[in-house]
């Protein structure tokens, strides 16, 4: 949990700065943190999408996630340019910076909610 809370930081960081970037250089150099950043929290999900399915079941639990996980590819970016449309093209970056935000603090509650369950069972 907290490798996939520290990618969701360093992505949300860096999108929320893209808007107030002045030189290509610096544009070029969060966009190689954020899709760092996304390259090691994506393999995490995957792995926890199937941890607790029944092994004979683990290919159509893959299936589902990518059905999902490939609904976001497409519906993402049509809504994020709508957006951009409607609020300038750094309200997209601030938009998914918040999104990524949001992550963080669910990846706490549900990381805090699994640790209490733990520690019922262990008591």
């Amino acid at each position: 949990m907290e490798n996939t809370k520290n990618s969701f930081f360093l992505t949300a960081l860096s999108l929320l700065l893209v808007p107030s970037l002045e030189t290509k250089f610096l544009f070029l150099v969060l966009q190689f943190i954020s899709g760092f950043s996304l390259g090691l929290v994506f393999p995490i999900l995957l792995g926890m999408s199937i941890e607790k399915i029944a092994e004979e079941k683990r290919a159509t639990a893959m299936g589902a996630y990518q059905s999902i996980y490939s609904i976001g590819i497409i519906t993402l970016p049509y809504f994020t340019g709508v957006f951009n449309s409607n609020f300038g093209i750094g309200s997209g970056f601030y938009l998914l910076g918040i999104l990524s935000t949001l992550a963080i603090i669910l990846i706490m509650k549900w990381g805090r909610q699994e640790k209490e369950q733990e520690e019922l069972k262990v008591g």
